[in-house]
């Protein structure tokens, strides 16, 4: 028997999984967790180790599980990572001296680390339910 479930976003996944039966939902619950953990051990690495290592231990990984849903959020909790993240102006003393413009961590930081991560998880999601016997279109 093959079912059809054409899938227009996030949340229809989101739906389709939290119907699935018990060891499908098992799966998928790891596979985001995983995704969210990843993410987050992937930023620990590329934030700088210099200084009081907070930037390493403000990465907090919170996750919200219900009896049909599943999201984690990762998040990087101190003004400096912020500031690794986006950069800043060219920053003057108190007295016009020149500190210089420290610039963005493009393609490093946060957000492309779980916009990749995040691409990969939909990716597995979509796997496990096709192994399941379904058919998925995955439309953009």
């Amino acid at each position: 028997m093959s079912v059809r479930v054409l899938l227009q976003g996030n949340n229809e996944l989101r739906d389709a999984l939290g119907n699935l039966p018990e060891a499908l939902n098992l799966e998928a619950r790891a596979i985001v967790h995983n995704a969210a953990e990843k993410t987050a051990a992937q930023l620990r690495s590329v934030y700088p180790q210099g200084g009081s290592g907070a930037m390493r231990r403000g990465v907090k990984v919170t996750t919200r599980d219900t009896t049909t849903t599943v999201s984690a959020k990762v998040r990087s909790t101190t003004d400096e990572a912020t500031y690794w993240e986006y950069g800043t102006q060219v920053r003057r003393t108190s007295q016009g001296f020149n500190r210089g413009a420290m610039p963005a961590a493009t393609g490093r930081g946060l957000i492309s680390l779980a916009q990749r991560n995040r691409r990969r998880m939909l990716d597995e999601l979509v796997a496990l339910v096709r192994e399941a016997g379904f058919t998925v279109t995955v439309t953009p």
